[in-house]
């Protein structure tokens, strides 16, 4: 499991983003679940929670560092 935080500037579109084409991408890099939740004291935070394995963790890296 991989606990991770970031802002967003815009909730509804990180969102759309991050089910559809992040969601594949991580899937891709065998990503089991992800849930993410909204911070009720920062509208701006977000949290997410990754079922990822070590392996599959370490090729999203590796992928990212080629972008």
């Amino acid at each position: 499991m991989i606990l991770a935080t970031t802002t967003v500037e815009d909730f509804d579109r990180f969102s759309k983003i991050f089910s559809t084409n992040g969601a594949d991408k991580r899937q891709q890099h065998g990503c089991k679940s992800c849930t993410v939740f909204r911070d009720p004291n920062a509208p701006d935070r977000v949290w997410a929670l990754f079922d990822w394995d070590d392996k599959g963790w370490q090729s999203f890296e590796i992928g990212r560092a080629h972008v």
